[in-house]
């Protein structure tokens, strides 16, 4: 159960757990932010999950805060049943070891190339929120050895559909963007489509396995 309630702004407040990312709070979160969505609480604007945090934005001449505490106060939580949560098999055409990105790889894990899809590749990954792009999946379950530090010169171009790592994560860009993640390979899986709802078919608490392709 979250520990806190504050006000965020005018028209927002912030339930906020113990700040540490466990799969525990991670699963609670996803739980709430799937309840709310589903209940489709008329004037719920946005509800905006974090490894550790969920802000929930209303609409005041529709909704206000206390009674949305009292919708809260209703919600009991329990475990997300396995008919709520998908797994996604997500192709990646993995980087060769002559990229960039999969170089720095390879030199600071000590790692080879193979070794490292392997090692990304045999884990089942936990998404535990959607920023800072649009269709941007934060993934848990990255192995140890895969853990880097984020670049310290961002790059300015990085293509849709590139799987990356950075710090102790692994994510996927659905847009061409800057960013300062070690890129090891790409998908041409669309992660945001504007056209219909869900805009993000792929939700907080579903899982991630990268399936390798043959280049």
């Amino acid at each position: 159960m979250f520990e806190k309630v504050r006000q965020f702004g005018p028209n927002a407040i912030l339930l906020e757990w113990q700040q540490s990312i466990t799969d525990d709070i991670i699963d609670e979160i996803a739980f709430y932010t799937r309840e709310l969505n589903n209940r489709k609480i008329n004037g719920i604007i946005d509800i905006v999950p974090a490894y550790a945090s969920l802000t929930i934005f209303f609409h005041p001449e529709w909704l206000n805060r206390q009674k949305l505490k009292e919708i809260l106060s209703k919600i009991k939580y329990s475990q997300l049943e396995s008919v709520d949560v998908k797994t996604w098999d997500i192709q990646v055409l993995y980087d060769t070891d002559e990229s960039a990105d999969m170089i720095a790889m390879m030199k600071y894990t000590g790692l080879s190339r193979d070794s490292i899809v392997a090692s990304h590749s045999q884990a089942t990954y936990k998404v535990c929120f959607i920023g800072f792009l649009p269709g941007f999946l934060y993934l848990s379950g990255l192995p140890s050895v895969l853990c880097i530090p984020r670049k310290n010169v961002p790059s300015t171009h990085v293509v849709k559909g590139s799987v990356a790592i950075g710090g102790c994560q692994t994510g996927i860009y659905p847009g061409d963007s800057p960013g300062g993640w070690h890129v090891i390979g790409n998908t041409k899986f669309d992660f945001i489509q504007y056209t219909k709802m869900p805009y993000c078919p792929v939700q907080p608490g579903d899982k991630i396995k990268f399936v390798p392709l043959l280049s």
